[in-house]
């Protein structure tokens, strides 16, 4: 059985490791101290799904640096799904920075620029966020390889991002 732990507690080095790991959502399995956001490693890759999963990867920033990187709610199938819903989340000296989207409440005080500050460049030197997961997963070639725009291409409304989330 695998043993789940909190996926910002473990090291930068080990989360590369294995690149893609899954919440344990087992409550029957849980440690008095966990909660939804543990996970454990997946081993068998690449994978086809990405649901209830985040992948570790590198990361290349604007001007050329690359930097460790958690990217979660990709749709392996869905482009326009994953521009919308993906979340990144990037490491800098063993801290962790939460992106937030254009429609998140925490926008102003996480957004493009807030990342910028906190990796210590401009907007323009971090964004757009390239990747390349396409070691770990199967899909879209738009999904496994693409990138994180500090303002989306398309801003959906409400509505719009409703649709996405139900499939309509």
């Amino acid at each position: 059985m695998k043993k789940a732990r909190p996926l910002y507690g473990i090291p930068p080095d080990e989360i590369l490791h294995h690149k893609v790991w899954e919440f344990d959502l087992d409550e029957e399995n849980y440690a008095p101290e966990q909660d939804e956001a543990w996970v454990c490693p997946v081993c068998t890759l690449p994978v086809s799904s990405l649901e209830n999963r985040v992948v570790v990867t590198q990361v290349m920033l604007a001007n050329g640096e690359s930097a460790v990187a958690v990217l979660s709610n990709v749709d392996l199938d869905d482009p326009r799904a994953t521009r919308e819903f993906i979340t990144i989340s990037v490491e800098k000296g063993r801290a962790w920075f939460h992106l937030a989207r254009y429609f998140d409440a925490e926008y102003k005080n996480y957004g493009p620029e807030e990342l910028a500050n906190f990796i210590g460049l401009s907007v323009e030197e971090v964004f757009p966020i390239r990747y390349d997961i396409s070691d770990v997963a199967i899909g879209s070639g738009e999904v496994v390889r693409g990138e994180v725009n500090a303002e989306p291409l398309e801003k959906l409304t409400d509505e719009e991002r409703m649709s996405l989330v139900l499939g309509d």
